[in-house]
């Protein structure tokens, strides 16, 4: 039942619905390789899942029996008798209980199967980090007083000593038998019987709502006409399936001879298929099978790649297709140097097989066929810290670019997060590098500031991005204004808008210094372009309006940052549908999901390249640099299910003898044998294994020198490092003589980069009417005047939706809701009556507009380059916003500036005209400097349109 099952996973996850429906979504992505397990969730499927759970388990216990001789056995048996015993006495009661009950069942011979007792034994011989005991280590702790200590008289002194000693020799021994440590090392995360079986409800319940999930999944993709790419595998795999003989009829005919590159990254399903496509070939017939791999360059284990599967093709075959193994040992890259390198350091890596492990790979030596060692060398370089190891690769980088102008460097990382000190340190230098869709958004500055700006506007309550937009390099506010700020929202501004506080009446402000105040107003402006935006414009363009208010531009470092921007508003208007931001989590996976190039602005010739290991596979460079080889990489997420394959299985029921172990998610702690966690130890050793892997992807990639460099060195390197594969220690020597400085920005300098932007006392910013902050307004002007300005106001942005209409295909009929455009009004301080007499006015023109013909030109849809409310910044940082402007078929710019006076002839027209030339001659200059700075100079033609009278007055320039 949906129900059920679904009430168990929610109780399992604290009723966390999001939680949930994550799971599920991350595991659809992946359904071609659980579907064909969980379609059955069926009582008997439980039981038969439950039953290889229990066998494999089993088979592990075994292992260890077959592992150890008869005499330690029997050594092992006196051993824990005699423990039980002394911690009894010690007071240990649990523990002495624990090996008794583990005596008791060696006496009986079912130590065999008991999962319990060989975790006992597991306590008695190995650390608590799975290693086996030193001689020091038998100590009371473990059960193995001294033969003084008089609390254990009891015992005997010769007992006592007699019984360590025993202990001792038996770990001395152990040493030679590493097969049973590296079994014995799994017992303390084996699930007992009645773990499994009690498991078996919840992963029934796991399954009935996986199973749910993916058939609605694909109900939904079938109706809107979509799929992905396991929907493709899965298709082609069922239609073969489904009508076999129709289908591979027409292709026996035709289908000869198959070829398939990078096997050893092949996962079940595309195996299956590949499997299917040739059941039916047989020996003889002329047909073949040909499949190329490397199994030590298999390293898409998240994607679901087996490696197994292409040791599991070398030996049975595919289907009834026998297979003919060949080893290719040449190496055509690599100096005989680093060839040589590889082969010792790897060979050992290697070797070593983790007590998960499964399937191993084994190293396969290359001969090198490259003639002479010259300048060929392979770099082991240890530093402090993160810093220290970027700017000593970027001077080598350096080095060779100025030296070497026709060979490639490449730096190599596991993780994006990895390649961001190089990155700053290669920019510093002036180093060129290549690094393209490498950076998260969320890690450019010019992204973050956008979304603290955009949830400034979205969210005006939101104090804490009211305040970063204000320190931001936009504004450039002190700490101490801040400071003051949020005492006074926190007294007198609590009722309203955070931003109204920045008006220049606010009385928190009469201490404030000239450019604290300055920086207040241009601020205060900026809010009220967005806000006057709200009714009719979409969030993206209240985000630009306001970002260009401030001067963003300006404050762009560089080409780059100006395409971040650009980048953004475009994204910003597809996600805010109809002006409301999704929630903020969901902002967050959506900007994460979005990488943009990282590149130096100086890109061309022999820039460095910095990428992912991944993405270096099958390339080559002459340079290698391997940064980070001992850093600490991110923690396994614990799915819904988890499943291993494994092969040689004992089920009747599986093809190729494979057989599958799943499990579903559960709340047991991992020593408390957990079947989840029992199966996922098989696919982190299955990590691990492909760490090695990963680690001789990255090494052989390099023609001439491989660099290898720790980044903290004085402390040990990470578990699942390359650094620990190597074999490498900790180097105290490397520890930093001082202190490491603070690196977080001192909060008495700017939390931002400020980049030179002019004080603000000094930038005349030039703007529309519609521009101007109402609440001062309201103050300023007698109420006629005010009347007047707002009517301007309200104008301007019922321009705007117009020009959006108009342009659509085909134009859409533009009119504005009467009460919208009331609301705009009183924004303004208009009062009631006066709003509603000119809100009237303007619906009642707008909803005409467009059969006017000067409208229709202004705003026709076949101009190129048109713009509304475009924003021009000088190299004085002064802003100009020009209304409209376009470029007929002619090759002629017009730049056109809406006036809502009127006047009552030609002549007061021409008149007004002259009131705004300087301001007119201005949009110009910047016009006419913006086509020459893209290439196209053309000329230009001004003219004021004055819709009350319907009139376009041009103005000779």
């Amino acid at each position: 039942d949906i129900g059920e099952s679904s009430k168990v996973l929610l109780t399992l996850a604290a009723n966390k619905v999001d939680d949930v429906i994550a799971l599920i979504a991350n595991l659809l992505a992946r359904r071609s390789q659980w579907l064909g397990q969980a379609i059955d969730a069926s009582d008997s499927a439980i039981a038969r899942h439950t039953s290889r759970l229990l066998r494999a388990v089993r088979q592990e216990l075994e292992a260890l029996c077959t592992s150890l001789s008869a005499a330690h056995q029997q050594e092992l048996d006196r051993l824990l008798q005699f423990t039980a015993t002394s911690l009894f006495i010690a007071g240990k009661h649990d523990l002495a209980a624990e090996r008794a009950a583990a005596a008791a069942d060696w006496a009986s011979g079912s130590f065999i199967k008991s999962v319990a007792t060989w975790r006992a034994v597991s306590a008695l011989l190995l650390t608590a980090g799975g290693e086996l005991r030193k001689r020091g280590g038998v100590s009371k702790a473990i059960g193995f007083p001294l033969h003084n200590d008089k609390d254990f008289a009891e015992l005997g002194a010769e007992a006592r000593a007699d019984a360590k000693q025993r202990m001792q020799a038996l770990l001395d021994e152990l040493i030679n038998v590493p097969e049973f440590l590296r079994v014995l090392g799994k017992t303390p995360h084996l699930p007992s019987s009645a773990a499994i079986n009690d498991h078996a409800p919840l992963l029934q319940a796991t399954l009935i709502v996986l199973r749910l999930a993916a058939m609605n999944l694909i109900v939904l993709l079938r109706e809107r006409g979509v799929t992905d790419f396991g929907g493709v595998a899965d298709a082609a795999l069922q239609v073969l399936i489904d009508a076999r003989e129709e289908v591979m009829g027409g292709l026996d005919a035709r289908l000869r001879h198959v070829l398939v590159d990078e096997v050893q990254d092949t996962n079940p399903a595309q195996f299956a298929l590949l499997a299917t496509l040739v059941s039916d070939w047989s020996a003889g017939d002329g047909r073949t099978l040909f499949l190329v791999g490397d199994p030590m360059q298999s390293i898409y284990g998240f994607r679901d790649a087996d490696v197994g599967l292409f040791a599991q093709a070398q030996t049975r075959g595919v289907s009834a297709v026998a297979l003919t193994p060949l080893t290719l040992t040449a190496n055509y890259r690599s100096r005989p140097a680093i060839v040589d390198w590889v082969n010792a350091a790897l060979s050992r890596v290697f070797s070593h097989v983790g007590a998960w492990e499964r399937s191993t790979v084994r190293f396969e030596a290359a001969v090198a066929t490259r003639a002479g060692d010259a300048g060929a060398i392979v770099n082991r370089l240890a530093f402090s810290n993160a810093d220290d190891e970027a700017q000593a690769i970027s001077e080598r980088i350096l080095q060779l670019q100025q030296g070497l102008s026709d060979e490639r460097i490449a730096v190599l990382v596991r993780s994006r997060l990895h390649a961001g000190a190089i990155i700053a340190a290669l920019a510093e230098k002036n180093v060129r590098f290549v690094a393209r869709e490498f950076a998260h958004w969320t890690e450019r500055e010019t992204i973050r500031d956008l979304l603290s700006l955009t949830y400034a506007i979205a969210h005006p309550a939101d104090r804490l991005m009211l305040f970063s937009v204000l320190r931001s390099p936009w504004v450039g506010l002190t700490l101490a204004t801040l400071a003051a700020l949020a005492q006074h929202l926190e007294g007198d501004g609590k009722h309203a808008p955070s931003w109204h506080a920045l008006a220049a009446d606010s009385p928190w402000q009469r201490l404030l210094n000239e450019d604290e105040r300055d920086r207040l107003g241009v601020a205060h402006t900026a809010f009220s372009v967005a806000a006057a935006r709200a009714w009719l414009s979409p969030l993206a363009e209240r985000v630009q309006a306001m970002w260009c208010s401030l001067g963003g531009a300006a404050t762009c470092i560089d080409a780059d940052a100006r395409d971040d921007a650009d980048a953004f508003f475009a994204w910003l208007n597809v996600q805010a549908v109809g002006g409301v931001l999704p929630p903020r989590h969901i902002v967050a996976e959506m900007l994460t999901a979005q990488r943009r190039s990282f590149s130096s602005s100086n890109e061309s010739g022999n820039a460095v390249e910095i990428l992912t290991i991944h993405k270096a596979k099958g390339l080559e460079w002459d340079h290698v640099f391997l940064p980070g080889i001992d850093r600490k990489q991110r923690g396994d997420s614990r799915d819904l299910a988890q499943w291993q394959f494994t092969t040689g299985g004992e089920d009747d029921d599986t093809e190729e003898g494979r057989s599958v172990l799943i499990a579903a998610r559960d709340a047991r702690k991992k020593l408390d044998g957990s079947v989840y966690d029992y199966v996922s130890q098989h696919t982190r050793a299955a990590s691990s294994a492909e760490v090695k892997r990963l680690l001789y992807v990255a090494v052989t990639r390099a023609k001439t020198t491989l660099t290898l460099t720790r980044c903290n060195a004085a402390k040990a390197p990470a578990a699942d490092s390359f650094s620990a594969l190597l074999g490498d220690v900790a180097e105290p020597s490397m520890a930093t003589a001082e202190p490491t400085p603070d690196k977080r920005l001192h909060l008495e300098k700017s939390l931002t980069r400020w980049v030179g932007l002019p004080a603000v006392n000094s930038v005349a910013i030039k703007s529309p009417a519609y521009l101007a902050a109402a609440e001062q307004a309201s103050l300023a002007l007698p109420a006629w005047q005010l009347n007047a300005r707002a009517e301007g106001v309200v104008g301007h942005l019922l321009f705007e939706g117009l020009a959006a209409a108009m342009s659509l295909p085909p134009p859409h009929h533009f009119s504005p809701n009467l009460a919208a455009v009331q609301n705009l009004l009183r924004n303004q301080g208009v009062d009631d009556s006066a709003a509603a007499s000119t809100a009237a006015r303007l619906v009642g023109y707008f909803a005409r507009a467009a059969d006017r013909e000067h409208v229709k030109f202004i705003f026709a849809p076949d101009h190129a380059d048109a713009a509304n409310e475009l924003t021009l910044i000088g190299r004085d940082g002064a802003a100009l916003r020009v209304d409209r402007t376009f470029v007929t078929a002619t090759g002629e710019r017009w730049l056109v500036d809406f006036k809502f006076s009127e006047p009552v002839d030609a002549d007061a027209a021409a008149e007004e005209a002259d009131r705004y030339r300087p301001q007119l001659v201005s949009y110009v200059e910047r016009l006419r400097a913006l086509d020459q700075a893209h290439g196209s100079p053309r000329p230009i033609r001004v003219a004021l349109y004055f819709p009350w009278i319907d009139v376009l007055h041009q103005i000779a320039m």
